[in-house]
């Protein structure tokens, strides 16, 4: 399974890090949560991020 980082997400979306992991915490963006010694990481599966974000470009054209 391929992966993206909250840092490429955010650079994809023209968002800061930190936009992006509150996305993650509130589970606004589909995430993987991979543990490593003294905390976690956020990954992003491409094929659902990709998914996502399709759904997410509708769902704006729909409202505007």
């Amino acid at each position: 399974m391929e992966t993206l980082t909250i840092e490429q997400v955010a650079q994809d979306l023209r968002l800061s890090k930190r936009s992006v992991q509150r996305l993650a915490q509130n589970n606004e963006i589909p995430t993987i949560t991979k543990p490593f010694k003294g905390g976690f990481v956020y990954l992003v599966p491409l094929n659902n991020y990709l998914a996502w974000k399709q759904n997410r470009s509708i769902k704006a054209k729909e409202n505007s």
